[in-house]
């Protein structure tokens, strides 16, 4: 279910670009930071480009969405002798293929771990809400 590649408007940025995607929206830089920013839009299109759906993020009962996220985050670590940890993630849950890491540089890296992250919190938040009404 992933779509073909997507170009913001003004077309130098593939994908979502959260210029754009949030274009008129100051509010959110100016609460959130560029970081969460750039997290909520890897978000929406992981949700709106990949198709990620909280009823498909609810089948990763097994913390994987967090593990995934660990993994990004360590990704492209700079060279350092104590970060020996980060050189590879050897803790990967899903299949090879869903492995795009090498890919993305340090930044992009880092906004795909936090939207993951986000997937995650969404996920528990609503077995909250479940076991609240239920």
């Amino acid at each position: 279910m992933v779509a073909e590649t997507i170009y913001c408007h003004h077309g130098e940025h593939e994908s979502f670009c959260v210029f754009c995607y949030y274009e008129g929206e100051a509010a959110l830089w100016e609460k959130a930071g560029e970081g969460a920013a750039r997290i909520i839009a890897e978000r929406g299109r992981q949700k709106s480009v990949e198709g990620w759906t909280p009823e498909h993020d609810a089948q990763h009962d097994d913390g994987s969405l967090a593990i995934v996220a660990a993994c990004y985050a360590l990704n492209k670590m700079p060279d350092y002798e104590d970060y020996w940890y980060a050189e590879t993630c050897e803790w990967w849950p899903w299949h090879p293929n869903w492995d795009k890491r090498e890919k993305h540089d340090r930044e992009r890296s880092l906004e795909i771990a936090g939207a993951l992250i986000a997937a995650e919190l969404d996920r528990l938040a609503e077995l909250r809400r479940e076991a609240k009404e239920g």
